[in-house]
């Protein structure tokens, strides 16, 4: 996505040069093919290029690959481009435009090395189109260098002190890395000099979250609710954000509230109220649930924590009817459920169904458990 952001952005912002730009005279098809790419009939322009008679005296072979190159890459023939252009500036075609377009045609090859040789190569672009500066630090981070990306982005902000994109990129790049502390303290930075949208006041308060100045991610999180009361997006990570700290009931009541336009996230505000041990209350927001499997392996869940085992274990028609009984988890639950409530027979039946490697020694305790009832009936409650 963001290659082909980049591509497209320069392509609408830089020109064809200027000495490809000519006057069109009848019969020249090199100046009919100029004028075809600035109107963007890009198809036309390669037929008429294609059909020029390049045997002709004096043919001009420098305008000729330049315009075939540009008007390839506009129609995604990257090599043919590449090739067009590289033809160009051996027969001494010196304008810096070319080495733009062989950087975007090789960015599109994937050819990340070339990249950066062709963008380095114009350092007055670089200062006039920041989004040079995005290709050449998404060549470094596909290639694995992030100490070379990050050093890129340092120059992006130094070329364009006031564009907000490459500090922005910066605090991503500090969280990818997992350097949540660096990557808050310049959150924190950007927050004063520029205007925030939410996914920014997001990614910031997860940063936070995720270092020793934890306890501002909260306050933090909900001014951007404040600010930008309808993103669910934000909603959803100031629930994250108490739900980590284990304040599960304020992350209920946030997660119920966008479960009224979202009911997909209705299993998740359930899960909320269970972890707070709002116990009914999970319970009816689990039946509110459409997603069927979902709603009875969670209500399942439910049963058990609330130790609901005769509950759970009047489940099983439903379970198998939905498939779920495929699933050792549910399987090894519905057991439990059954050998809490004096099921044995019903307990072992399950039992003997269990493959999964990690459950069949959980499973071999319920039968000696099972076992032990039924040597000593007082032991096990019935």
């Amino acid at each position: 996505m963001l290659r082909k952001l980049i591509v497209i952005t320069l392509l609408a912002v830089i020109s064809l040069p200027t000495f490809a730009e000519k006057k069109p005279d009848d019969g020249d098809p090199l100046a009919l093919a100029a004028l075809m790419i600035k109107d963007r009939h890009y198809l036309r322009a390669q037929a008429i290029l294609e059909g020029a008679d390049t045997s002709k005296k004096d043919f001009d072979f420098k305008r000729f690959h330049t315009l075939s190159g540009i008007s390839a890459l506009k129609i995604d023939q990257y090599q043919k481009s590449l090739d067009h252009l590289q033809k160009a500036q051996s027969l001494g075609v010196k304008d810096s435009i070319l080495y733009v377009y062989m950087a975007q045609a090789s960015y599109q090859l994937q050819a990340f090395p070339q990249v950066i040789t062709f963008v380095d190569q114009v350092p007055d672009m670089k200062a006039e189109y920041p989004n040079l500066l995005f290709m050449k630090y998404d060549a470094y981070q596909q290639m694995h260098q992030p100490l070379n990306a990050w050093d890129t982005l340092k120059e992006g902000r130094r070329l364009h002190p006031e564009n907000p994109k490459f500090i922005k990129q910066q605090i991503f790049s500090l969280i990818q890395l997992g350097f949540y502390q660096s990557a808050a303290e310049l959150g924190l930075t950007y927050t004063q000099k520029y205007q925030l949208d939410a996914q920014d006041y997001i990614a910031i308060g997860q940063a936070l979250s995720q270092t020793k100045s934890s306890m501002t991610a909260g306050p933090f999180l909900e001014s951007a609710i404040l600010k930008y009361p309808d993103s669910s997006q934000a909603k959803k990570a100031l629930a994250n954000y108490y739900s980590h700290q284990k304040q599960y009931y304020t992350a209920a009541i946030i997660m119920e509230s966008l479960a009224t336009k979202e009911p997909e996230l209705l299993t998740e505000a359930a899960e909320l109220n269970k972890l707070s041990g709002q116990f009914y209350r999970a319970l009816f927001l689990n039946s509110r649930a459409t997603d069927q499997q979902k709603k009875l392996k969670q209500r399942l869940g439910l049963f058990l924590m609330f130790e609901e085992y005769e509950k759970a274990a009047l489940m099983e028609r439903d379970l198998n009817r939905n498939h779920l009984l495929e699933d050792d988890a549910v399987r090894y639950a519905l057991a439990y459920s059954h050998f809490q409530t004096g099921r044995f027979e019903s307990a072992e039946k399950q039992l003997n169904k269990i493959k999964t490697a990690q459950l069949l020694n959980k499973a071999n305790q319920i039968r000696n458990a099972i076992a032990e009832c039924q040597a000593d009936n007082w032991k096990c409650r019935q």
